[in-house]
């Protein structure tokens, strides 16, 4: 059974702003990693602070993992330089 996508109001805000080409391929990566959220290549555990990143060529995707109830919650979707800002 594979976990549920959830996007934070911000994170479906900022992802709207992401041309259609990369948009596509960030949801691609996404339903992947909906199916095994702990071995999927381009992910990394965030330093200093909960939760996981995805690397999707130049984007980023923030998100933690709720096994309890299956989801994968996003944080921030943006660019390298974007993303890791505070806020």
């Amino acid at each position: 059974m594979s976990y549920t996508i959830n996007f934070t109001k911000k994170a479906a805000k900022s992802f709207q702003k992401i041309p259609a080409k990369f948009g596509n391929k960030i949801i691609c990566a996404l339903k992947e990693l909906s199916q095994n959220p702990y071995s999927f290549e381009s992910v990394k555990k965030l330093e200093g602070q909960d939760g996981y990143r995805l690397r999707v060529g130049d984007y980023r995707v923030i998100y933690d993992i709720v096994d309890e109830i299956r989801i994968i919650r996003v944080s921030k979707v943006g660019t390298r330089g974007d993303v890791y800002k505070g806020g």
